[in-house]
């Protein structure tokens, strides 16, 4: 789980004190994996269950391993289902965006 977000600031209290402290936000995480199909409508089933299964694997790495561990585990998952089920171009057309956001 990755740490909060943390930015420092300051504030007097009642008796016109200036104290300095660390303010904390939950952190979201966002990560999108994309699939450029020249074909999709053929492979749109396919693809979404293989998906499935590799979410469920790299979340699974993730959890137990590191983070870190997600993206390969979520792949070598993916390609090898898509392999199995026919979907032999996915590995050249499959790519991942990740981002963080702190809510504040």
């Amino acid at each position: 789980m990755p740490a909060p977000c943390t930015k420092p600031f300051t504030y007097k209290d009642d008796f016109g004190l200036t104290w300095t402290s660390l303010r904390t936000a939950p952190q979201e995480h966002h990560t999108r994996i994309f699939l450029d199909a020249p074909t999709w409508g053929d492979i749109e089933a396919k693809v979404k269950e293989c998906a499935l299964i590799s979410a469920g694997v790299g979340g699974g790495a993730a959890f137990y391993a590191s983070p870190a561990s997600a993206w390969p585990a979520f792949k070598a998952t993916f390609l090898a289902c898509a392999m199995q089920k026919g979907v032999t171009t996915a590995e050249n057309l499959l790519s991942i965006s990740a981002d963080f956001e702190c809510r504040w």
